[in-house]
């Protein structure tokens, strides 16, 4: 009678799966930035605001291109890229911190007294009054849905990082 044979192990360790999942999630999650931005561009397609649209869309476009780098890094389970993943998300997330406080802040105090910034960043002089209380009262929305992605992110990052610390004490990325 022959003998059952095991079935194959999964080469793939517990933790780069970890890593891979997170990146699925930031993936999606970089299309609801990049979503947001393209939200701002249709609704507010005027002068006063093209700066801030581009801003929130370019965050999106890196974070869209962070997550195929971090799930490379996991399928290849390479240590230098995954180092630099980390430090591209930390980035990614100090954008977004700015972002949420920026829009929280034009939610709260209006867009023409925040910090009074430069005319060429907001440009109010291309907005009408009607404009702009419009445009405040999206920053609502545009500040609670970053504030989600942030928390989100925050929560994979700190997933990610702990799957990747694991699996170089226990050598499973190579180099």
């Amino acid at each position: 009678m022959p003998i059952a044979q095991a079935a194959p192990q999964n080469k793939r360790p517990i933790s780069a799966k970890i890593v891979l999942v997170a990146n699925v999630v930031t993936l999606v999650l970089s299309f609801v930035v990049i979503g947001e931005g393209i939200w701002i561009r249709e609704r507010h397609h005027y002068d006063c605001s093209i700066n801030l649209q581009w801003l929130v869309l370019s965050i999106g476009i890196v974070m869209l291109a962070v997550s195929f780098l971090g799930w490379f890094a996991a399928k290849r389970q390479s240590i230098g890229l995954f180092w630099l993943y980390i430090v591209l998300l930390s980035i990614i997330i100090l954008l977004l911190i700015v972002v949420t406080i920026l829009a929280f802040l034009l939610e709260i105090h209006g867009f023409s007294t925040f910090l009074h910034m430069p005319p060429t960043f907001l440009r109010p002089d291309d907005c009408n009054q009607e404009l702009l209380f419009k445009f405040n009262r999206d920053w609502s929305t545009i500040a609670t849905t970053s504030l989600i992605v942030l928390v989100i992110l925050l929560v994979l990052f700190s997933l990610a990082c702990s799957s990747f610390m694991h699996s170089v004490n226990r050598h499973v990325f190579g180099t």
